[in-house]
């Protein structure tokens, strides 16, 4: 390998090797900015959790919440996945999860991200399913508060608990039985649900982060890994040539 093309490689492996070091300090600046954001929210949706639960199912006993078949209890399942392909270990986990599912094709899906997407696609969800994102959260929330006022219907997630550091189903809602909610009590579900989808997406949004910081921690330990190799070749290249222009004035001397 010639000297020029080893230099120029060693050259280009710093460069990718800054680019990928500096994404990697971005990564971890962003998970520590949403872990304190997720904290945070966390403790806001376990006081809104409290005031739901006091008011809608504290005066129900345990056996009002176990459904028969003749009752019909459809669910309404929101799935979150993200939109960015080149996190693979994030997609990897969450392709194992969405293969798990076996929808009802009665109840009611929402999906979050790209894979969530690709995956309610794949199983023929579209007649009965909302596609959307974040910025859409607010026709989501009034959507599933329309059917959970009927009574006739419980709330999953579908997301990345990282606590947990796997896809999980959680039940956020159980059916509510009151025909007529006030206006106060429409507001407490309505902060309640867009807090808890909040939640969710940055649960994920911390998994994704993750994901990417790892990735271009191992991108960096590879070009060092790459420039190190680089530099033993170029250093032997540079002491072969040194020894050869010694052959040729030593011959040079003796001739």
């Amino acid at each position: 390998m010639k000297l020029q093309v080893v230099e120029s490689k060693i050259r280009n492996f710093s460069s990718i090797g800054r680019i990928t070091s500096a994404l990697k300090t971005i990564s971890f600046i962003k998970i520590k900015k949403i872990k304190k954001e997720f904290d945070n929210i966390r403790e806001s949706c376990k006081e809104l959790n409290k005031m739901v639960e006091k008011r809608f199912y504290s005066n129900c006993s345990k056996s009002e919440h176990n459904y028969t078949e003749n009752e019909k209890i459809k669910s309404i399942r929101v799935l979150f996945s993200i939109d960015k392909k080149f996190c693979k270990d994030f997609l990897f986990i969450a392709s194992s999860y969405f293969k798990t599912i076996e929808p009802n094709q009665s109840d009611f899906f929402i999906t979050f991200g790209k894979y969530a997407i690709e995956f309610s696609k794949f199983k023929n969800l579209k007649r009965n399913s909302v596609i959307s994102n974040l910025n859409d959260s607010y026709e989501v929330v009034k959507e599933i508060l329309k059917k959970m006022k009927t009574g006739k219907y419980r709330l999953f997630f579908d997301f990345y608990k990282n606590s947990e550091s796997k896809f999980i189903s959680q039940e956020i809602l159980k059916p509510i039985k009151e025909k007529k909610l006030s206006c106060s009590d429409e507001n407490l579900l309505y902060l309640n649900l867009t807090y808890q989808i909040y939640l969710a997406s940055i649960e994920n949004g911390l998994m994704e982060s993750s994901s990417r910081a790892m990735a271009m921690s191992q991108a960096s330990d590879t070009c060092d890994d790459m420039k190190h190799k680089l530099e033993l070749e170029l250093n032997r290249i540079r002491q072969e040539k040194i020894t050869l222009e010694m052959t040729e004035i030593i011959g040079g001397m003796n001739a």
